[in-house]
């Protein structure tokens, strides 16, 4: 096992967890690492989304302000 730096993000913790469950052949180990790897891929899809529709508003508003917004 590595050691960790003192501000691990969740993917080495996932990382981790992996190493763990397959030398102890735990299932918690398996379990943590799986539900934080689902997690972080639904945080990261969350912002992207957030980031195209802050991205798209700036765009509408934009257009909007030349008289050129959706509706036209």
């Amino acid at each position: 096992m590595s050691v960790m730096s003192p501000h691990p993000n969740a993917l080495t913790i996932a990382k981790e967890s992996m190493a763990m469950s397959k030398e102890s052949g735990s299932q918690v180990f398996q379990t943590v690492a799986m539900v934080s790897m689902v997690a972080m891929a639904l945080a990261s899809l969350t912002s992207s989304g957030h980031m195209l529709l802050r991205d798209l508003n700036k765009k509408y508003d934009a257009d909007k302000d030349k008289g050129q917004g959706r509706g036209r």
